[in-house]
């Protein structure tokens, strides 16, 4: 669920850029560009980490071990966070 939450809010960002990420390393790629955000590398690097688990989750029906969220909530929760307070941002100065 956090991931879903991720990609869409990544992804509105995004959109209010100018850009939308396709093709087989969309998802990847979207993270990625998080860096132009000043993003730091173990923020994206979690991201990616919850992206591949959730992946082998949906694709291989590989199970997320309860820990790995109990170690890594706050900090995705603190990542969705940064994240919607950043959109919000572009969204006021897109209206200006």
């Amino acid at each position: 669920m956090y991931y879903e939450i991720v990609k869409e809010l990544v992804a509105s960002l995004l959109f209010i850029d100018g850009f939308k990420a396709i093709g087989e390393y969309a998802h990847k790629e979207a993270i990625d560009y998080l860096s132009n955000y000043g993003f730091s590398h173990e923020d994206l690097s979690l991201l990616h980490d919850l992206r591949i688990r959730r992946n082998k989750s949906m694709y291989e029906g590989k199970q997320i071990n309860p820990s790995y969220l109990e170690n890594n909530e706050k900090s995705i929760v603190r990542l969705i966070r940064k994240l919607k307070t950043l959109l919000k941002f572009k969204i006021k100065e897109s209206e200006k």
